[in-house]
């Protein structure tokens, strides 16, 4: 019931979604009864403010953690625990994925690999999909580790969570299972999923250190081009914060963190 209710939970969160009633309620009042027009123009203030690339820059600096280089880390960890998320869907046709921004994660972690700062991967996330369950994304990313040379020898998988909390619950007792996967942890996702995955995972029991990816922080600029002109990337971002400021909420109120 909770999967459902975050996936509807997530559509009522999309801040482009505000957007569309406002402006539908000001148009069907404006025809409708001569009126409207605090409607269409808190629309038009909003979809400004949710365009503006300056705004959503301070919002996600203020909310990611610092990303550092592999090169930093002195000494290798024992295991890197990657979260999925790398995956937007499939390509049914060719029955092949389609990566998105999120690739970054699984990116960063064949690095880390490939320079010996971490021995070992825990490969973490089933099928977030309502529609399509069975399409589970730990497989698809575990296909692209071995094709960019992680052998299959140090990869565990963990194929059924379908959120942070059930990565965290089942990663936990697979560590309990395998005890070679004790050790110094290494925790890697996207630097904005960092402060949920981080309190899931000290719920779980585990200590690691983190691995923020997949910034979407920039360099802060008065530039009156970035500080006027609208950027409909800024959407995006207001959307993937909206929805973890929820989902932070959420999880606090439920117990998972």
């Amino acid at each position: 019931m909770y999967f459902i209710a975050s996936k509807v939970l997530a559509f009522i969160a999309d801040p482009f979604t505000w957007f569309l009633v406002l402006f539908a309620v000001g148009i069907f009042r404006f025809f409708r009864y001569g009126k409207g027009k605090r409607s269409l123009v808190s629309s038009l203030v909003l979809i400004l403010m949710l365009t503006n690339p300056f705004l959503s820059n301070l919002a996600i600096r203020y909310w990611e953690p610092d990303t550092y280089s592999a090169d930093s880390i002195n000494k290798p960890y024992d295991v890197g625990i990657l979260l999925s998320g790398a995956t937007r869907g499939l390509d049914h046709s060719a029955q092949r994925p389609l990566y998105g921004p999120g690739v970054d994660r699984v990116l960063q972690t064949i690095e880390l690999y490939h320079k010996g700062k971490i021995k070992k991967i825990i490969l973490t996330g089933g099928s977030g999909s309502l529609e399509f369950p069975e399409q589970k994304e730990s497989f698809w990313t575990m296909k692209l580790l071995k094709d960019f040379g992680v052998p299959d020898s140090v990869v565990f998988l963990e194929g059924e969570s379908r959120n942070t909390r059930e990565n965290a619950q089942f990663t936990a007792k697979l560590i309990k299972q395998n005890p070679e996967l004790n050790g110094r942890k290494l925790l890697i996702t996207s630097a904005f999923h960092m402060r949920r995955a981080s309190g899931c995972f000290s719920k779980a029991d585990l200590e690691f250190d983190v691995y923020p990816v997949d910034s979407g922080k920039s360099v802060l600029s008065l530039n009156p081009y970035r500080l006027i002109m609208p950027n409909v990337y800024s959407i995006h971002v207001w959307d993937q914060l909206i929805r973890e400021c929820i989902g932070m909420a959420t999880y606090y109120f439920m117990g998972y963190i």
